[in-house]
Formats: structure tokens, C-alpha cells, sequence
């Protein structure tokens, strides 16, 4: 396999500079073929079946004694139809040359997919993974009363080694997309996007999953789940972690795609899970936004998502910090998602069972009543997301509750500046979330005196417009100065963050004066003058001109920037000279100062 990767690599290199060469400068992102990392997958059927009684009165039966194997870092057990409730499986493996403890593979068939939805034909039944250090061997058997085995039992091992992208990655823990920044609810949230790690970029193999999303038109509920597999990993290794979960989804369990819409690694970091977009297109598509149906709770995939922490929570307890990033990570995400539904992570959603397994809390056809942002035990017969992070649920709920508060947005006050000699109207705009009342309040920056004021409420989330005529509120036109525009909102009781913008209310420049001049030499004479100190906006740049004929003629006028000096060349001596200055600033100029000026 090796020359063979060599020789591709080294064609797609010489591919890409011909193509430079051909001028081709840029191509669809989703259009590009990338090389994926590699992940192996071993499929064993059981061997040398040694059954025995156990005191108990159970059976242990070896279904593959201790051997060599390819190299694996997950281990799962998959089988067709029914299996007894009794049924489980223990697996060691064998790293550096030491065999580990015994670990049991737990199985709960409301997990994954709706047995009556399309993807249900051909899936296989499998217990959860089991994420493990690097391993070159293993022993696998099966515990029930009677040793009876389910049908097409197979041992799934599965590796993808690390790669250089894999250690980049967890050096930035940071990634970037061409997709947008925010979204804005109903309530009149806004709610930033998180850093997600896009399929490409954990190396998904998308020739492994179905070419075609299966997509719903809405969320009503998200979940909250672990993979059940291993907490002990590095960052480095979070990645390949999910490239293993999404070769045993797809190619053990024949799962469309990975069963999780997102997962979450004991870092923090965020990755994409199942896919929205339709493989191999070369139109832009930001799966991660769409209502993407999962495989996740058996029944309740429709109209809902799921984010997976992974790691088995269930027997490791998360550190403090991890915890911290773990809630943040989830939250982020969670409200992100519930976000542009309006819906409240407090409220209750009801959602319709498709269950048939008798495994769900909620039986076919039945309504789950449970909280918009509910743990996978809340709904289905299992301890998932484990007993160290189901605590966690409810401030979850908390952090996702706050990042979607609603709060006041676009404070627009235009123009920001106006000639207080005119008198025209400044339009002031913000958007004001639903069932807000709000306040505009105007202020006098000098003494923080209340000049104008107007009050109103807002049925639904959309922009409130005020135009301020430049009245005080004892309905005199205000004196020029810097003025305050705040913008205020309450909802339901809770005083949201005011949002504020300056406006300034100005007059065109003074009318300079104190023009003087001073003869320097023979050719030069300085002219003079003093700009209107007082003026709320001063002058930004002075004109002047003069004419030696008492105004029939004039120079071109010479800009003398900010400086309230210029020096006249070439005056002649006994001669008169008019000169004319004017002072500029954004509202225009002011009237022109004249002086006669003869020089001896």
C-alpha cells in the first residue's frame, strides 16, 4: 500500500501545478477529492467455540481465544435480529505486550435507528464501542444462561493512527468556515456560531456514507449523549477517536452515516457529525445548520438532533476543568441549533414515538413529554450520557438559557451628525426584541441631563424606529453640543443591555479672526489668524486668497490644512493686498474674513 500512496501522492502534486500552469485558479471547496487517513477494519466471525458452566449457573462460552490480530484502537460486536436480554459480551485486548482487564461491551437497543424509517433496512445490532489503547491482540467471549449465540455474530476491531493534521489540530483547537458568524431567534437572540471541526477536516471518508442526507424541516429537541467508549485519550488522538466511531456506525453497524449530529471531545472541541450535504456536490453547503435527522434515540429522531460527549462517562468522572469545557462546548452548540426555532431550553417538547423495541420509556405511537434539552436516559432505558455527566444536564440547560437571551441589536442614529442650524430630524433605529418595552432616551454629555425621550413595546422582534427633531423635551431646539442616544429594553421583568451611540449637533465653522501679518523678508510675509475656539465642531482645514487689486481679482484659493498661519510670497513692497480666509469642517465653511494689509 505504501508505493501506491507514494505514486498518488505524487501524481495529485503534479496534477495541481498543471493545473496552475493552465491557469485554473480556483474550483468548488466540495468539488476537491482529499486524501482521507487511512482506518482499517477487521471483521471476525467467531472460533474454536469452547463453552462451560459457571457456578452460578451460567454460561461463559470463549467464541475467539487469545490471538494476534492487525493493529485496532476500538473493538465492537455487531449481529443480525434478536438477542437475549441476558446476552453479554466481555473483550480483553493486548498492547505492548500486556493483556488488559476484562471489559464489558454494553448493548441497548434504543439507541441508533428508527426501526420503522428507511435507514432501518440492513442495519446491523451492535453493542457500543469500546475505544482502547493501540492494541495487536485480543480474547473475546460471551456470557448468557444457555450459550446460545444471535445471528451473524461478528467482532468489529477498528484503527485510524494519528496524523500530522490530527496533531495540528489539537495544537490550534481552533477552525474556520465559510459560513455565518450568527443566528437571530425569534425572542431576539443573537447567537454566535461555534468552532466546529468539519467533516474534511477529522477525515471523514465520504465514500462510506450514503450519498444522500436524510433531512427533517424542523427541531423541536436536542440530546444529550457519550459514546460510551473511553475517557482516555489525548488530544491528539480525539480525531482518530471519531474516525473509528464513524467506520463502526457505517461500516459494522451499516448505519447511513455516524448515528451522532455532533460530538463533543473531553477538550472541548467540536466536530460535525452526520453529514447534510449531499456528497460529491459542488454547491456550498453548511451541514452543520441543517435539521439533519440522526441515528441517535431509537424512536425519536425525527425533528431532533444529538450532541455526543465522547468518552464513557458512565465510569470516569470528568475532571473540573474537562466538565467546564464539556457544558460550555454543548451548550454553545445547543444554542446555536434551538436558536433559529425559538424554542426554550426550559420548555417541553412532545415528541411522537416511532418506537417498536420495547426498550423506550415511550412505546409506538405514544408522546414523550420531555424538556427541549434532554438527556438520552430521560426518554430511553439506558444510563446514557452516564452517571458522571448527567449532573451536568441541568446547568447545561442554565448556560444554554443565557446564551439565548434575547438583546437589543443594529442601534443605528443617522446621521450622527447634523447642522444645528438646519434643524433636520436624526433618525434613531435598533432592533428590539419580542415582548420588550423599550426606552430611547437622549442625553446632554456635558451635564448627563435627559434632552429627549420616547417609550413603546415591541410585539415581535423587528426594528423600532424614533426621529428626534432635535427638541428638547420642554420642546426648545437644543443648543450645539454632543448628545447620547440610549436605547433601552425589558423583557419579562429582566432589563436587558442597552445598547448606545453618540450624536454630535454642530454649526458650520466661526468666522475666523484676529488676522494679522508679519513681513519675514524681502519676498515673504506671514498672515495670521485665530479659528472660532468655541465651535462643538471645530475646523478641520483653512482656505486663503488674496488680490492686489482691491478684489476685482483674486488668487487660487491655498489650503493651509490645519495650520492658522500662511506665508505670501512675492509681496511687493508698496503694494496693497486683500486677502480673504474662510474655515472648513464636514458641515461646510464659514463666511470669509477679510483684511487689507500694505507692504512697506
Amino acid at each position: 500500500m505504501l508505493p501506491r500512496r507514494k505514486y498518488f501522492r505524487a501524481l495529485i502534486s503534479f496534477c495541481a501545478v498543471f493545473s496552475c500552469l493552465l491557469g485554473i485558479t480556483s474550483f468548488p471547496a466540495q468539488a476537491i477529492s482529499q486524501l482521507v487517513p487511512e482506518v482499517s477494519v477487521q471483521s471476525l466471525s467467531p472460533q474454536n467455540i469452547v463453552s462451560s458452566q459457571l457456578l452460578d449457573g451460567s454460561t461463559r462460552t470463549v467464541l475467539l481465544s487469545a490471538q494476534t490480530t492487525k493493529i485496532f484502537s476500538l473493538v465492537g460486536v455487531t449481529w443480525s435480529g434478536a438477542i437475549s436480554e441476558s446476552t453479554y459480551f466481555q473483550v480483553r485486548t493486548r498492547s505492548n505486550n500486556s493483556w488488559s482487564n476484562w471489559e464489558r461491551l454494553n448493548y441497548s437497543d434504543d439507541h441508533g435507528v428508527d426501526p420503522n424509517s428507511p435507514e432501518g433496512d440492513g442495519v446491523r445490532f451492535g453493542a457500543d464501542p469500546l475505544l482502547v489503547p493501540t492494541a495487536d491482540g485480543v480474547e473475546w467471549i460471551m456470557r448468557n444462561p444457555n450459550g446460545q449465540m444471535p445471528t451473524d455474530l461478528r467482532l468489529e476491531l477498528v484503527n485510524s493512527p494519528v496524523t500530522s493534521a490530527d496533531r495540528r489540530l489539537a495544537i490550534r483547537r481552533t477552525v474556520t468556515g465559510q459560513v455565518a458568524s450568527t443566528v437571530t431567534s425569534p425572542q431576539g437572540a443573537v447567537v454566535s456560531r461555534p468552532a466546529i471541526v468539519s467533516r474534511s477536516q477529522w477525515g471523514a471518508d465520504e465514500s462510506k456514507r450514503d450519498k444522500t442526507p436524510r433531512m427533517g424541516t424542523k427541531l423541536i429537541a436536542g440530546f444529550i449523549h457519550h459514546t460510551a467508549t473511553t475517557s482516555n485519550y489525548t488530544a491528539e488522538q480525539a480525531p482518530g477517536q471519531i474516525r473509528n466511531l464513524y467506520a463502526y456506525f457505517t461500516q459494522s453497524l451499516k448505519y447511513a452515516d455516524m448515528g451522532y449530529n455532533f460530538l463533543v471531545d473531553k477538550y472541548g472541541t467540536i466536530y460535525e457529525g452526520r453529514a447534510g450535504c449531499v456528497r460529491g456536490s459542488s454547491t456550498f453547503c453548511d451541514g452543520p445548520s441543517l435539521p439533519v435527522q440522526g441515528a441517535h434515540t431509537a424512536g425519536m429522531n425525527e425533528d431532533t438532533f444529538a450532541i455526543s460527549a465522547v468518552g464513557n462517562f458512565d465510569t470516569v468522572k470528568p475532571t473540573k476543568a474537562s466538565a467546564a469545557l464539556l457544558v460550555n462546548s454543548i451548550s454553545q452548540v445547543l444554542a446555536w441549533k434551538l436558536a433559529p426555532y425559538g424554542l426554550d431550553p426550559n420548555a417541553t417538547a412532545q415528541i411522537p414515538s416511532t418506537d417498536n423495541s420495547g426498550k423506550s420509556r415511550y412505546s409506538y405511537g405514544e408522546i414523550a413529554s420531555t424538556p427541549v434539552i434532554s438527556a438520552h436516559r430521560d426518554v430511553g432505558l439506558t444510563v446514557c450520557p452516564g452517571r458522571y455527566l448527567y449532573p451536568y444536564v441541568p446547568e447545561i440547560r442554565d448556560r444554554t438559557s443565557y446564551l439565548l437571551r434575547p438583546v437589543l441589536q443594529d442601534l443605528s442614529v443617522s446621521p450622527g451628525l447634523v447642522d444645528g442650524d438646519l434643524g433636520d430630524p436624526i433618525t434613531i433605529s435598533a432592533v428590539v426584541p419580542a415582548n420588550a418595552s423599550w426606552t430611547v432616551d437622549v442625553l446632554n454629555n456635558s451635564d448627563g441631563s435627559l434632552v429627549s425621550t420616547a417609550t413603546g413595546t415591541q410585539g415581535v422582534t423587528g426594528k423600532v424606529s424614533y426621529l428626534w427633531d432635535l427638541h428638547n423635551i420642554d420642546g426648545e431646539l437644543v443648543a450645539p453640543g454632543q448628545y447620547s442616544v440610549v436605547v433601552g429594553a425589558t423583557v419579562n421583568d429582566e432589563v436587558l443591555a442597552s445598547a448606545t451611540k453618540g450624536v454630535v449637533v454642530a454649526r458650520k465653522p466661526s468666522k475666523v479672526s484676529k488676522i494679522s501679518f508679519k513681513k519675514i523678508d524681502k519676498w515673504h510675509t506671514e498672515v495670521s489668524w485665530t479659528s472660532g475656539l468655541n465651535d462643538v465642531l471645530p475646523a478641520n482645514s483653512f482656505q486663503i486668497r488674496s488680490s492686489k487689486d482691491r478684489g476685482k481679482t483674486w488668487t487660487a484659493w491655498n489650503d493651509s490644512g490645519l495650520k492658522t498661519s500662511f506665508i505670501a510670497k512675492r509681496w511687493k513692497r508698496k503694494q496693497g493686498y486683500l486677502v480673504e480666509i474662510i474655515a472648513m469642517n464636514q458641515l461646510g465653511q464659514s463666511k470669509p474674513a477679510r483684511l487689507g494689509y500694505f507692504v512697506r
